[in-house]
């Protein structure tokens, strides 16, 4: 087989596009010129090479003189060896020094250390010297006597008639027997009135009339719905006193009906049990004339005067019972009607 060998420029002559010049071994062979087109690495047997690429085989280099697949670079038909490397030329100037660069942002500050411990407490200094006492002044003459005082007022002994059940208590300035010793009814100046007998507080009907909770010709239902007492007897006159409160039977609880204020301060007011009415019944009354003592105010006292109660009719709960202070009657009466009320609540 032929043997050809092939010589190349200097790597920095191949890579500016130069030719290579190949002399084959024969004496009759002559000489070929390829042109270097890329350095593909060490030979690869599954890469296709075009004439003129170079590769690396078994520590020699190789060109490709023709264009070849998996061919041995040592076969000299597709191959010839190339001349070992010429000397390095020399090394260029050095280019100019590039600007500086913008200087980076600046880092974060790092973490404040920690506390140094507490010194220890400094030794008690010593105690001062105790001051000298002082010397004891002269006693001073005694003053001349003052003149007697007036003589105080009488003393007032406890009330010796009280009745069985009575406290001592003050009224008006002295000493009185409670319950007996005391008028029955007292106008508290509030628009209430005090029964001194039973404890209980009344609201005191008044006759000013526009729009005034208070006003003794208002009438109220008992209830809406047909038994409990969600009528305007509640959602109206004691949501009125209570400053919008008032207990719901159907909900169950307390709601509001509005924010305001309650009726003498007090924000606790009901409507009076049958019992409770019928103690403040007086006798002797008709024509025209309420059956309630007059310090009470106005009261219904002619045609239909009933006043409710809170007391339904056992068996017939659609019934509430009222009195009519005109003449003392006291019956049951439907629910749904309209009648006249007065509050009450328990003043002791």
């Amino acid at each position: 087989m032929t043997t050809r060998k092939v010589s190349v420029a200097p790597w920095c002559a191949m890579l500016l596009g130069l030719f290579l010049s190949a002399a084959m071994a024969a004496p009759a062979a002559a000489a070929i010129s390829i042109a270097i087109t890329n350095f593909r690495g060490d030979w690869d047997p599954t890469v296709n090479y075009s004439a003129g690429a170079v590769v690396t085989y078994s520590g020699q280099s190789y060109i490709a003189i023709v264009k070849n697949n998996n061919v041995i670079p040592t076969e000299t038909d597709a191959w010839a060896t190339l001349d070992a490397q010429g000397a390095q030329g020399p090394h260029g100037p050095a280019g100019a020094t590039g600007a500086a660069g913008a200087a980076g942002p600046a880092g974060p500050a790092g973490p404040i250390g920690l506390p140094g411990p507490v010194g220890p407490a400094g030794a008690q200094g010593p105690a001062g010297p105790a001051g000298a006492t002082g010397s004891q002044g002269a006693v001073g003459a005694t003053g001349a006597a003052g003149p007697p005082g007036p003589a105080g007022p009488a003393g007032v002994g406890l009330p010796t008639t009280c009745l069985a059940g009575d406290a001592a208590v003050q009224y008006q300035g002295a000493w009185s027997c409670s319950p007996s010793g005391l008028p029955r009814y007292v106008v508290n100046g509030d628009g209430t009135l005090t029964d001194n007998q039973t404890g209980l507080m009344w609201e005191m009907e008044t006759s000013t009339c526009s729009g005034e909770v208070t006003c003794y010709t208002n009438t109220y239902s008992w209830d809406s719905t047909g038994t409990v007492s969600d009528g305007t007897l509640f959602t109206g006159f004691i949501a009125g006193l209570n400053g919008g409160d008032y207990y719901s039977a159907s909900a169950g609880q307390d709601v509001s009906a509005g924010a305001g204020t309650c009726f003498a301060n007090h924000c606790d007011w009901r409507i009076p049990t049958i019992a409770e009415l019928q103690a403040i019944i007086t006798s002797g009354c008709g024509s025209g004339s309420p059956c309630i003592d007059p310090a009470f105010g106005p009261t219904q006292a002619s045609g239909p005067s009933a006043y409710w109660s809170s007391s339904s009719l056992a068996g017939s709960l659609g019934y509430a019972w009222a009195i009519g202070f005109s003449n003392g009657f006291v019956g049951s009466l439907n629910k749904s009607n309209t009648n006249y009320a007065r509050a009450v609540r328990s003043g002791r």
